[in-house]
């Protein structure tokens, strides 16, 4: 809203000057290719907002035991876990160097879909980002999951960041040479490169003009009111 002058009347911002809020974005992150997909979505997002806040957050369950296996899942763990995520989000956050950007590191024990959202909730967050490892069609990943839960209770707004998996088409093979000038240059040994349908000048298309008659000022004899 713009703000009022002395006169009362609304003042707005010059053209050249921005509008800028910070934003505050909550990722789920467990070391895999897809988290790391959507750290790199999150940072993406930063980088176009100045002085914004990353929360990066990894919620331990079970199953990490098998990727870290030299500690326990309990809090003792998790501060273990805390400190390895921060050497590698703070290296990937060098490497992007998004402006002013603050950032946390959570590593909480919990199922992830709750503490995203919790941590959601604390963060005042505006996007949650998280990955997904994806499957041929979305309802077989979409239901259930992470990602759709917190589609369905978030309360800002959820990226589910994948990589880009487009079908590779076979691209179009150039048109073939027209075999009438392809013929004239073989009878006039390349004198000529063009048939008599090719050999004829460039006509541009016909462009339409016209002219506005709308009047420019009210008749005196025709009143507004």
């Amino acid at each position: 809203m713009g703000q009022q002058s002395s006169a009362g009347a609304p003042t707005f911002p010059h053209a050249n000057e921005v509008l800028v809020m910070s934003i505050t974005i909550v990722v789920g992150y467990d070391f895999s290719q897809p988290s790391e997909v959507a750290l790199n979505e999150a940072l993406h997002h930063a980088a176009r907002i100045p002085g914004s806040v990353m929360h990066v957050l990894m919620a331990l369950e079970e199953k990490h035991s098998v990727l870290f296996p030299d500690i326990e899942i309990d809090y003792r763990g998790a501060s273990v876990v805390q400190e390895r995520m921060s050497e590698t989000i703070r290296d990937k956050v060098s490497y992007a160097r998004p402006a002013g950007l603050t950032f946390y590191v959570h590593a909480r024990i919990g199922h992830p879909a709750q503490e995203l959202l919790t941590l959601a909730q604390e963060a005042s967050a505006d996007i949650i980002v998280v990955g997904t490892h994806g499957h041929k069609h979305i309802k077989r990943w979409l239901v259930g999951s992470v990602a759709e839960r917190l589609v369905r209770e978030a309360h800002c707004s959820v990226i589910v960041a994948r990589p880009k998996e487009h079908a590779h088409e076979e691209q179009a093979a150039p048109e073939p040479p027209c075999p009438l000038c392809v013929e004239e240059r073989q009878k006039s040994a390349e004198g000529a490169w063009w048939c008599s349908i090719h050999a004829k000048p460039y006509a541009p298309p016909h462009r339409y003009h016209y002219d506005s008659n709308i009047a420019e000022m009210q008749p005196d004899d025709q009143p507004l009111w």
